[in-house]
């Protein structure tokens, strides 16, 4: 009988199914969801979470459907979800709502991707049919799913990058509504792997080249630190995204530890990202956590650099 089950950290994905150079690398996407079908028995693989960044550029049709393709492998397999990165978000008619009174200029890009919106929304259409799958807002760049491990109820929460105050609160009332599900929120941008305290703040959370995306109104890590983590005692892990890094953080809220962890390796060549995820296998009855990190590719483990580590 299984004692311990597996949640599956996909890593920014964007490398993957970049125009241009899919032929050379979507392969290790393709692995990735190959082994989480082919082990889910094994391992008890009971959640794949995406990072975000799905796509390298937010406009392509082939790099969502690359994305979306290759994730549907996984229906019917496992429950998953994934948020919105500062590559994906489609605003579509909520650019009013991100820029205005944001000092923000709609006008530097263009936020209405019809058809870009349209094929994620039929492969949303799909998920919104599950009996895992909750809730989602922005164009599902914000999502929210259940699954059981171990007689257990679980919750994932996923939040766009940058989230807005319309978001935060949605996701509030779902933190609250399972108030007894353990939460594992997955969010794009968190923690960084350059500052001393970790969580990113106000004046250092935006991505200079697209300075337009995020204003005052949205939310930062610190943000989402306060407003959902440090009030929820059910969340016990922030899993994120974007900084190149491997980094490891146990945060203190004053009454509680919560487990943060980066997972982005989109440089590591040849493949930008060479198909390394992380594996959490969380073990109850020990009150523990194992974290390995691994690549179907080349069929490797990583030891050093918060490669595989526990979590007490």
């Amino acid at each position: 009988m299984n004692k311990s089950f597996m949640i599956v950290v996909l890593p920014d994905s964007q490398r993957y199914v970049e125009d241009g150079f899919r032929e050379e690398r979507l392969h290790c996407f393709e692995k990735q969801i190959k082994w989480i079908r082919d082990n889910r028995e094994k391992y008890n693989i009971c959640f794949v979470t995406s990072m975000g960044d799905i796509v390298q550029h937010r406009n392509s049709i082939s790099e969502r459907k690359a994305f979306f393709e290759c994730m549907s492998e996984l229906n019917g397999i496992v429950p998953y979800g994934f948020c919105g990165g500062n590559h994906d978000m489609l605003f579509g008619n909520r650019a009013e709502e991100v820029l205005k009174g944001r000092n923000k200029d709609a006008c530097t890009e263009s936020y209405e991707h019809t058809d870009v919106i349209a094929l994620q929304e039929k492969y949303l259409d799909v998920l919104r049919g599950e009996k895992w799958w909750l809730s989602d807002r922005s164009f599902g760049h914000s999502n929210a799913q259940t699954f059981s491990a171990l007689g257990r109820n679980f919750l994932a929460l996923h939040l766009e990058y940058g989230p807005s105050d319309e978001t935060m609160e949605w996701a509030s009332s779902i933190i609250k509504e399972h108030a007894e599900y353990p939460t594992f929120l997955t969010t794009h941008m968190f923690i960084t792997h350059e500052e001393e305290q970790g969580i990113t703040r106000r004046e250092s959370r935006l991505s200079t080249y697209q300075s337009n995306m995020v204003g005052e109104g949205d939310n930062a890590g610190i943000d989402i630190w306060n407003k959902l983590v440090i009030p929820n005692d059910n969340i016990h892990f922030v899993l994120c995204g974007h900084y190149v890094s491997d980094r490891y953080m146990l945060l203190d809220t004053g009454s509680r530890k919560v487990a943060s962890l980066i997972s982005d390796y989109e440089w590591d060549l040849p493949y930008y990202g060479n198909g390394w995820m992380r594996l959490l296998t969380v073990m109850p009855d020990e009150k523990k956590v194992r974290v390995q990190t691994y690549t179907p590719v080349f069929d490797e483990y990583r030891t050093v650099d918060n490669g595989d580590f526990y979590i007490c």
